[in-house]
């Protein structure tokens, strides 16, 4: 019997998720393409008697009899098309193996050529859809009133247009509708998976998710709700009508894949992956989600809060991706907790980079999740290029990364050019260099900075100082910015003077050791100039001249930027 490999990708996942700024439709889209590929796969792949390596994330691969292999694929877009209404699609591609490759020894076969050429093939497919035709408009036909992009239609036969309060009136287009009703599809299988039932065949996140938080010891108490819309968090405490977006991917995994020549060895590394997500997920939610220490009291609620809420919402989790939100107070402890226990679960093999970004709650949708995926991409990059510099010397290096951003009145959606502008300086006069942030950070770091904030030397430092200090930060010389910072600092009673002092210490001597020289042991010593230490020389062309500059960093300016959002253990909810 012929074999081919086939492979699945769904199509503009995020485009389609994050199409709204609605809890319930952005949840309702995610449930749907998690049900299409973990499901619904699956029941064509069993139908097909195709032998599954993943299916999760968006993307599967299978591989089954040749002539079976084109009606499985066609089947699955069509159920894509069927279930999201047309709003969701997913592209396939085959490739036949040789003759001498079956079903006893291809999970032992090197065929890494075939599934390189699969991929190659998957992308150039993906990169050239077909073509598409465009429906006529017309000024007399509505459009949806939650995407705006396609037209409102009338209810989908047998499934209920579901309404907000104040909303009855909103008509919405097919996809929107049956995100809608899968949302609400959702609240019963919850309540369902609550009660003691098993409800996989329809939903694998929370039938997961709920089982594996009690075998934690995680209460949840009878008939607990996911937060209806945004607006629930405030009534969490500290969250100071902001909420935390966490978004996470893996890093480097497509050379992890590569890696695989043997398809039992990538059906390995999927469930792996995949595991260690649930389990990172389920870990943060333990240790720093519980019910009862965020949720605040009855008479200081808003709203109409019936039953307990999740302090918390899963948005996308799958492949090596993960979006969540959760309270402001708590979203830095919630992402260490992400990448340190997905770490340790793929035995230090794998790792996570982060984008953390505090909003208020009545932020835009779209663009919190826009700072997020800037944030990721940075954090990312700078993670990168830490590995690519410590695989040329030779040594190992922990690539994650962890970036944050706090949303202010004007921010700008890219953290990026924020980070250019605002964060950094270079004074091609003095031939010195400004960095007011510390960001990304690696989590060893992050948790320093997190520890200095909570330390009770720390406590009532002020947010009239703490301002005047990023002030002084933010002139980026040595000195103005030195000047200020040091007539603040005199200022404090000498136990908070020697804590912020101690700060900028223990971060210089960080930045500092990889240089010393055990030759010279003062080379080890850390060089302060406060706010600020210096973190060597580095040559940067100037009008066609090189020159060596001078860096300077300081953690100050995050310092105070995460100080009001940062629980504490004395009064931290408070």
């Amino acid at each position: 019997m012929a074999l081919s490999l086939i492979a699945f990708d769904t199509d503009h996942i995020k485009r389609y998720v994050f199409g709204t700024d609605k809890l319930k439709e952005i949840r309702g889209a995610s449930s749907l393409l998690d049900y299409l590929n973990r499901i619904v796969m699956d029941q064509f792949a069993e139908q097909y008697r195709a032998h599954k390596v993943y299916a999760n994330g968006g993307s599967g691969l299978f591989y089954l009899a040749t002539e079976h292999a084109n009606d499985f694929g066609q089947q699955v877009q069509q159920a894509y098309y069927d279930v999201t209404g047309g709003g969701a699609s997913i592209t396939f591609v085959l490739l036949p193996l040789p003759e001498g490759i079956t079903e006893k020894n291809i999970d032992k076969e090197d065929i890494t050529d075939h599934l390189e050429e699969l991929q190659w093939r998957l992308q150039e497919k993906k990169l050239h859809p077909p073509a598409s035709l465009t429906l006529a408009s017309h000024p007399f036909l509505r459009l949806c009133d939650a995407c705006g992009i396609e037209y409102a239609s009338p209810a989908v036969k047998g499934k209920k247009v579901v309404h907000d309060p104040g909303e009855e009136d909103e008509c919405y287009c097919v996809s929107c509708q049956l995100k809608r009703s899968r949302d609400s599809d959702v609240k019963g299988f919850i309540e369902d998976i609550e009660a003691g039932k098993r409800v996989s065949y329809h939903e694998y996140l929370w039938d997961q998710i709920i089982p594996q938080l009690r075998k934690m010891n995680y209460d949840i108490p009878p008939l607990t709700e996911r937060p209806n819309d945004f607006n629930v968090f405030r009534n969490f405490k500290g969250a100071k009508d902001y909420l935390g977006l966490i978004y996470a991917d893996g890093n480097n995994m497509g050379r992890a894949f590569a890696d695989c020549k043997k398809l039992d060895q990538r059906e390995a590394l999927a469930h792996t992956i995949d595991e260690a997500l649930y389990t990172a997920v389920c870990t943060a939610i333990t240790r720093h989600l519980k019910i009862k220490d965020h949720l605040k009291l009855k008479e200081q609620q808003t709203g109409d809060l019936k039953n307990p809420v999740f302090p918390f919402d899963i948005l996308l989790l799958g492949g090596d991706d993960i979006c969540m939100v959760v309270p402001a107070s708590v979203a830095l402890d919630v992402a260490l907790t992400l990448i340190e226990t997905f770490r340790e679960e793929t035995k230090q093999k794998q790792t996570l980079s982060v984008g953390v970004v505090l909003a208020p709650i009545k932020y835009p949708f779209g663009l919190l999740q826009e700072t997020a995926s800037t944030a990721l991409k940075f954090a990312k990059k700078v993670g990168s290029d830490a590995r690519v510099k410590a695989e040329k010397a030779g040594n190992a290096v922990d690539d994650t990364r962890i970036n944050f951003f706090i949303v202010t009145g004007g921010s700008s959606s890219d953290f990026k050019s924020v980070h250019d502008t605002v964060y950094h300086e270079q004074n091609d006069t003095t031939t010195q260099d400004f960095y007011a942030t510390l960001r990304p950070y690696a989590p060893q770091d992050l948790r320093t900075l997190l520890s200095a904030i909570r330390d009770k030397d720390g406590a009532s430092l002020g947010r009239t100082k703490l301002h005047q200090v990023r002030e002084a930060v933010l002139q980026m010389n040595l000195t103005t910015s030195v000047s200020d910072a040091l007539a603040v600092l005199r200022n404090w009673r000498e136990k908070q003077r020697n804590h912020v002092v101690h700060n900028v210490y223990e971060f210089a001597g960080r930045y500092q050791m990889p240089r010393s020289d055990p030759d010279d042991p003062v080379s080890g010593f850390p060089r302060v100039t406060f706010p600020w230490f210096f973190d060597g020389r580095i040559k940067k062309k100037v009008k066609k001249q090189k020159k060596d500059f001078d860096i300077y960093r300081t953690p100050l300016l995050d310092f105070t930027e995460l100080y009001d959002f940062v629980s504490r253990e004395e009064g931290e909810y408070q």
